[in-house]
């Protein structure tokens, strides 16, 4: 009898959902929320992460003065974000005020 190789049901199930096509979206899932935890909390408090498309998260800001404190950081902001992530699932950050 030969014998299969054998790997976790944590291995199991990602390998599932990257050939399924569920691993992106489950990604972009965490990215969205985990805005709150990687910046800071009065930070938090005035924004809200919307969305992923196209590898940019959208980030609605109370003021446009936000907006243009965040954009200073936003290399940063996306470099911690991936790393809470464990993927590169971002590339960019487009803030914007709220209408």
């Amino acid at each position: 009898m030969e014998r299969r190789k054998s790997q976790t049901l944590t291995d199991a199930l990602f390998l599932f959902m990257r050939e399924s096509g569920l691993e992106t979206p489950l990604l972009q899932h965490r990215v969205v929320e985990n805005w709150t935890k990687t910046v800071k909390p009065e930070i938090a408090q005035r924004t809200r992460a919307l969305r992923v498309q196209n590898q940019q998260l959208f980030v609605e800001a109370d003021s446009p003065s936000l907006c243009s404190y965040l954009a200073m950081y936003r290399s940063q902001l996306v470099m911690c974000l991936n790393e809470r992530v464990g993927s590169r699932i971002i590339r960019d950050i487009r803030f914007f005020p709220k209408t």
